[in-house]
């Protein structure tokens, strides 16, 4: 009974996502309309999951402004689901915002060998004083949590889907 119902529950949720997703002949952007039209980046399967969440933490992590935007032209580019790779960027967001550029920052600043002062206080102003160096770092420890949350992300996703197979064929027999 209980693989019955978590079934049921699949479809449903399957269900909710087609008839909340746009239709992209619904979507009229003028001129970016064109590059909307490739219906992988409106579909909900393994492969455009997998890639939506690896693009989607990738932009995240990214220490500049407008990652949603990002998130969504990388979309294009990689033919991945366009509105979870957008959804995903907010794994950053104005909760979460502080400690995720801090241990960026801090990754970044040891791997730079910037000696860090126990006093250290991860603010607005440690950073114009420091525009330079601090700049840096944030950038250096951004862009390898992206790329590790990004290979996470995917694998992630692949992995769970060939477990939800083996499941259903363990099942089966």
């Amino acid at each position: 009974m209980l693989c019955i119902s978590s079934k049921l529950e699949v479809v449903k949720v399957k269900e909710t996502l087609k008839k909340y997703t746009p239709k992209r002949e619904n979507i009229n952007l003028g001129w970016l309309s064109k590059y909307l039209t490739d219906p992988e980046l409106w579909k909900w399967n393994k492969r455009t999951i997998a890639k939506a969440f690896a693009i989607g933490l990738f932009c995240a992590f990214l220490p500049m402004p407008a990652h949603t935007l990002l998130a969504a032209i990388l979309a294009v580019l990689f033919s991945a689901n366009i509105l979870l790779s957008m959804f995903m960027v907010w794994v950053n967001n104005p909760i979460t915002i502080v400690p995720i550029y801090y241990f960026t920052y801090k990754l970044g600043a040891s791997i730079m060998g910037i000696e860090i002062d126990p006093d250290f206080e991860f603010s607005f102003g440690y950073l114009m004083d420091n525009l330079g160096v601090a700049t840096l770092a944030l950038w250096i420890g951004g862009i390898i949590v992206s790329i590790v949350s990004a290979i996470l992300g995917y694998f992630s996703i692949i992995t769970i889907y060939k477990y939800k197979a083996f499941k259903r064929i363990k099942r089966l027999k």
